[in-house]
């Protein structure tokens, strides 16, 4: 897949290894929305961060790690895994051959993968549940898990319905914003928006 990964969108992906139990924050305010969807990740609590993003962001997060799993079980070469993620995918309403990798334009089929689940937080949560039974017996890195955690705050520039938020990891600046749009008086990241503010698809 051709896509440039932005710094944000890298600890979103990665963070899926965090583990423990999440709350709720108010989303009243970008800052409110940022510290609530980390604290969700950094406690493995999906189903809770999945509603601190735009519909088009949760299509592309869950969209993403339907096709890694795919991936890593055609990698694995596992046919009870396999029939495994293709139960797990049915449950929630995707349909694919998981022994095929999905064709046309990338951003374009993730979005149409998920397009039929009716709980994407609860979706996400269970595959990665899966992945990481599937890396058991694996060295797996512990940096990215503790980067979230580090991801810290810094302000919000503020314009009608759109927000340009820049945050620090682990003290260092970020080049690349996150982008926060208002919906019904509460505000959302825009992870979809944030990549192509920094020149990615979504541009």
């Amino acid at each position: 897949m051709s896509r440039r990964i932005t710094s944000w969108s890298l600890i979103v992906c990665m963070a899926m290894f965090a583990i423990g139990c999440g709350g709720g924050t108010s989303q009243s305010t970008p800052e409110n929305t940022f510290k609530g969807f980390k604290a969700a990740v950094s406690n493995d609590d999906w189903e809770s961060a999945f509603k601190y993003l735009t519909s088009d962001s949760q299509d592309m997060l869950l969209g993403s790690v339907v096709m890694a799993s795919t991936f890593s079980v055609g990698l694995s070469q596992d046919k009870e895994k396999g029939k495994d993620l293709e139960e797990l995918l049915k449950k929630h309403g995707i349909k694919m051959d998981v022994e095929k990798k999905p064709a046309g334009d990338p951003s374009a089929a993730m979005k149409s993968l998920v397009t039929g689940v009716k709980d994407k937080g609860a979706c996400f949560q269970e595959l990665t549940k899966f992945m990481e039974e599937m890396s058991q017996g694996k060295e797996k890195d512990s940096g990215p898990a503790d980067k979230i955690k580090k991801t810290v705050f810094k302000d919000a520039k503020i314009e009608g319905d759109k927000a340009t938020v820049t945050f620090t990891v682990d003290g260092e600046d970020q080049k690349e914003p996150m982008i926060f749009k208002k919906k019904d008086g509460k505000w959302f990241i825009d992870m979809v928006a944030s990549e192509g503010a920094a020149g990615g698809p979504g541009k």
